[in-house]
């Protein structure tokens, strides 16, 4: 007999129903007693309320071995769809340990493979809730070849969409993995652990004894090994931390980053006015005070070297006596007479200063270069001027070597 439509929604909505007990009441329990959420009390307490829709939600996997057959949850290990947050579009996929301790299996990487598909196309953040034990061994090799789809897929999203990576709980092994390929990781203080095997596989092996907390726990990460960008204090914060964090990045690599609104001012303009009253008078040479004193710490003093005459008082900026002057907060820069090549006059006043001399003019004695010499490779021929070729000191671009007491030994009419 042929159900019908009411008997079939009746069945869609049990089914339903059964999705948010996961992997059961007493295991969704065991996971608030360590205060921990579910994956789907999770996502909600992400994304904008009423905007999460679900994908392959009944999935199950197809093994059979170790009692996998006897194990079977629809939807498996994680939960993925989109999602709004502050109302940009999200990609989501959040792993629950209360399914086979949210290991990794088969269904799990096509999940999440199809989810980063979306993701891609559309061109939207992607997030990842982590919390699981690490691959489903029960699986073999099927799990493994899951996390290769899942990794390569991190990396053809690198750089195209943004990728966040939240950590709720424990993850070892290959959970870690993908993590580290993700842009930013936030972790759980105190809740979330990452290493790639566990404290009692490294006291079999190597004999050396170590907690969770040094081996991987947020402040290693964060202040050691440089893995955690992010760290929380509880779950209610991490949700916080990666909204606030998407709040500051674009949607893809196409696309500006969101503008950010200004804050709206506790008073506005007309009340901040009314409440600091009318300006008081200004002072000539000077701006508008805002109280009673105000030093004069805009004041510049130049005491200048005895020249034989007194500088003008700039305009405004004659001394002045009062409560309203701090001398202790006047700068002053003291100058001496400009010295260079004896270009002074009689009283030591400055006469100006000469530009540099180039290489191939000839330096007088008062140090201004007279007339130019043209040096043509590196044989030093054609002087420009013969009458200058002796005597004088010339400087040479090919140096020292080729004059002997300033006189050109080599093409001089000076010698024979």
């Amino acid at each position: 007999m042929t159900p019908t439509s009411e008997e079939l929604n009746a069945e869609l909505e049990e089914r339903r129903q059964a999705l948010k007990q996961g992997g059961g009441r007493q295991r969704v329990e065991a996971q608030h007693a360590k205060g921990k959420q579910t994956a789907r009390e999770r996502i909600a307490a992400l994304v904008d309320p009423g905007t999460f829709h679900e994908i392959d939600a009944f999935i199950t996997h197809r093994h059979t071995d170790l009692g996998l057959d006897e194990n079977r949850v629809p939807g498996d290990s994680v939960v993925v769809g989109l999602a709004t947050i502050a109302g940009r579009r999200v990609a989501l996929a959040a792993q629950d340990f209360t399914v086979i301790g949210g290991s990794f299996s088969e269904a799990q990487a096509i999940k999440v493979g199809k989810i980063l598909d979306l993701a891609m196309s559309s061109g939207v953040p992607f997030v990842a809730l982590n919390d699981s034990v690490g691959a489903r061994i029960q699986e073999g090799v099927w799990s493994l070849a899951g996390y290769s789809e899942l990794f390569w897929r991190n990396t053809q999203a690198s750089g195209v969409i943004p990728q966040i990576s939240v950590m709720l709980g424990p993850c070892a092994g290959g959970s870690v993995y993908s993590p580290g390929l993700t842009d930013f990781v936030i972790m759980t203080e105190n809740i979330s652990h990452m290493f790639i095997t566990g404290p009692e596989v490294i006291k079999t092996v190597t004999g050396e004894e170590v907690d969770f907390e040094t081996l991987g726990g947020a402040r290693a990460h964060a202040a050691i090994s440089g893995v955690a960008h992010l760290v929380a204090r509880d779950e209610a914060d991490a949700m916080a931390l990666t909204r606030r964090l998407l709040s500051y990045l674009p949607a893809n690599n196409v696309e500006a980053p969101p503008p950010a609104r200004p804050a709206t001012p506790r008073a506005s303009p007309a009340a901040l006015r009314a409440r600091a009253g009318p300006p008081p008078p200004s002072t000539e040479g000077r701006g508008p005070t805002t109280g009673p004193c105000v030093p004069d710490h805009h004041t510049l003093t130049i005491a200048t070297a005895p020249t034989g005459r007194t500088p003008p008082a700039a305009e405004g900026r004659e001394p002045t006596t009062g409560p309203c002057v701090s001398d202790h907060h006047t700068p002053t820069i003291a100058t001496a007479p400009i010295r260079r090549r004896g270009v002074h006059g009689p009283s030591g006043t400055a006469l100006g200063r000469i530009p540099p001399t180039r290489r191939g003019d000839d330096v007088s004695e008062r140090g201004r270069p007279t007339t130019r010499t043209r040096f043509r490779g590196s044989d030093t021929r054609g002087v420009a001027d013969p009458r200058i070729a002796c005597g004088r000191r010339r400087v040479s671009p090919h140096g020292p070597r080729r004059y002997r007491g300033g006189v050109n030994l080599r093409r001089s009419p000076c010698t024979s």
